[in-house]
């Protein structure tokens, strides 16, 4: 994998995210979920969460099977495996990862919108649909810790274009008729684990390990404040902390059934069977990232 275009994404309906390994060990995270919606209205990436390893594990070479039929992806190499699934019954990624050597891991939330954005040039038009002045900001991304196992990263709306695009396209009446759904919305997300501990930032693992557990808990709030969705990731983060031994059979569970529902499988030569591939990678990316509380976006769904 060299990079973004070659990820995998992992989803359950909601929750999001595109998975990629560089050469150097690090595991990237790119998070997301149906209803992130910024200031401008745009659909928004949660996060990115760096895991890193030392020593690389993946130097002589990486293999990745992604189960279908699960909804998983096994990473493997020669001293390492990672299994790695966004639960289809909670609100996170779980990655669990067993080493025949010690390995020593460090997570970061790597916060690329750490200042307040304003439309740049190519992206006007945008502005000018929704009826919002260019210079309409979405605000800087906040980097919080809390306790000693968990990291996180947080986005909160404080302006919005709502009045501005129903008054643009002649709706000035209805101002004020509904909640403005984009103003004091806030999402974010919460790495955490029981075997790695908060250092300089980052969740480390004090000495190197043969096992460790992530989970990283993804949660949307509307007309919210940043103390009440602190509250609330903590709850959450607390409850996800750990997979228990029914999370991935209740998880393979959910999937199975949704494949067993209805299928059309072709057969009888390559084009047949690549016909039967991309139905079945079109059906599970609408399944990936379809049961949110909005439609899927036009132009690239969540990932």
């Amino acid at each position: 994998m060299a990079g973004v275009k070659q990820s995998i994404p992992l989803g359950n309906g909601d929750v999001g995210l595109n998975l990629w390994v560089d050469a150097d060990g690090t595991i990237y995270l790119l998070m997301s979920k149906t209803d992130n919606w910024s200031e401008r209205s745009r659909l928004l990436k949660t996060g990115l969460v760096a895991v890193r390893l030392h020593p690389n594990p993946f130097r002589e070479g990486v293999t990745f099977e992604f189960a279908l039929y699960d909804a998983l992806l096994t990473i493997q190499c020669a001293s390492l495996t990672i299994r790695a699934y966004v639960d289809a019954n909670a609100p996170c990624l779980r990655m669990a990862a067993e080493a025949t050597e010690p390995v020593s891991a460090e997570v970061s939330v790597i916060n690329y919108r750490n200042e307040p954005l304003s439309a740049p040039g190519d992206a006007w038009f945008d502005c000018v649909m929704g009826g919002a002045p260019v210079d309409l900001p979405e605000s800087a991304d906040v980097v919080f810790t809390r306790g000693q196992h968990v990291l996180g990263q947080y986005h909160h709306n404080q302006a919005s274009c709502y009045e501005f695009s129903l008054r643009n396209q002649n709706l000035a009446h209805y101002v004020g008729c509904e909640r403005d759904p984009l103003l004091n919305r806030i999402f974010g997300l919460a790495a955490c684990s029981e075997q790695l501990f908060l250092h300089n930032g980052m969740l480390c693992s004090p000495n190197p390990v043969r096992s460790f557990e992530l989970a990283v808990c993804s949660l949307t709030q509307t007309e919210s404040t940043p103390e009440r969705w602190l509250g609330a990731i903590d709850a959450i983060s607390s409850l996800h902390i750990h997979e228990s031994e029914t999370s991935l059979p209740a998880h393979k569970h959910i999937w199975n059934d949704f494949w067993a529902r209805s299928y059309i499988l072709a057969n009888g030569d390559e084009d047949a069977e690549r016909v039967t591939r991309g139905c079945l990678y079109q059906r599970y990316i609408h399944r990936a990232g379809g049961l949110g509380a909005y439609p899927i976006l036009f132009n690239g769904s969540i990932f």
